[in-house]
């Protein structure tokens, strides 16, 4: 029970730093949002000129998957969250896809109130796509280990038999 406990503790932790950061990277101005965006598309240039010859590296696609990664993430993680709490976690995926979203509005919204940064639907939908996948991406990770379990299980057995 114990145990349990502190996994609610460090998910429901996790959730809250992951929105955090979110919110935080929302609330950056124009100029350093770019700076940090600069960076990164420094860094994966300079891997795409060894993989390829001539290739470019947008800041807008850098952008992009910045905001999709870290939804998935928060997508993945909720999910984590709402399977301490019970095992029918499936069944409370529509409270994780409107937190997801709700999440995703305000951080849109709170781009409105940064200098030198716009608010953008087509990035509330970004934001939604990546929560869907790491949402998929716990399902899927659950289903995996469960049939692993099965199966151990099952040859486990037999060998008793």
């Amino acid at each position: 029970m114990r145990n349990k406990k502190l996994w609610r503790i460090v998910s429901v932790s996790l959730c809250v730093l992951c929105v955090i950061f979110i919110f935080s990277n929302s609330l950056d101005n124009g100029e350093e949002s770019s700076a940090k965006s600069g960076l990164v598309v420094a860094v994966l240039q300079q891997v795409a000129e060894i993989f390829t010859d001539g290739a470019t590296v947008s800041e807008s696609f850098v952008r992009t998957m910045a905001h999709f990664s870290e939804f998935a993430l928060l997508g993945f993680l909720l999910m984590l969250s709402v399977k301490t709490f019970t095992q029918r976690y499936l069944k409370n995926i529509f409270l994780v896809l409107f937190i997801s979203l709700a999440v995703a509005v305000i951080d849109e919204i709170l781009q409105l109130f940064s200098a030198g940064r716009a608010s953008d639907v087509l990035d509330v939908a970004v934001d939604f796509s990546g929560a869907v996948t790491g949402i998929l991406f716990f399902v899927l990770i659950v289903k995996i280990s469960h049939s692993i379990v099965i199966v151990r299980r099952r040859k486990k057995d037999a060998g008793k038999a």
